[in-house]
C-alpha cells in the first residue's frame, strides 16, 4: 500500500494527530483540570528515542 505524502519524519505523523510533547500535553491537562502534576523528577535508566503526549477530553465521560 502506497501513502500519498508520508509525513518526513517519524515525529511529524504523531504531531498530525494531536500528539506534542509531554511537557505541552501535561500543561493542556493542568490548565483544563486547574490542578499542578508532578511527574517524577528520576529519569528512566533507559532513554528513549521519542516522547509524545496527548490530552483528550473524552465528552462522553465529563462529569462537568
Amino acid at each position: 500500500m502506497q501513502l500519498n505524502n508520508p509525513p518526513s519524519s517519524f515525529g511529524e505523523g504523531y504531531e498530525e494527530v494531536g500528539y506534542k510533547s509531554v511537557r505541552e500535553a501535561v500543561k493542556e491537562f493542568e490548565t483544563h483540570f486547574q490542578c499542578k502534576v508532578e511527574l517524577p523528577q528520576m529519569e528512566p535508566p533507559i532513554s528513549f528515542a521519542h516522547e509524545f503526549g496527548r490530552f483528550f477530553e473524552d465528552e462522553r465521560y465529563s462529569r462537568y
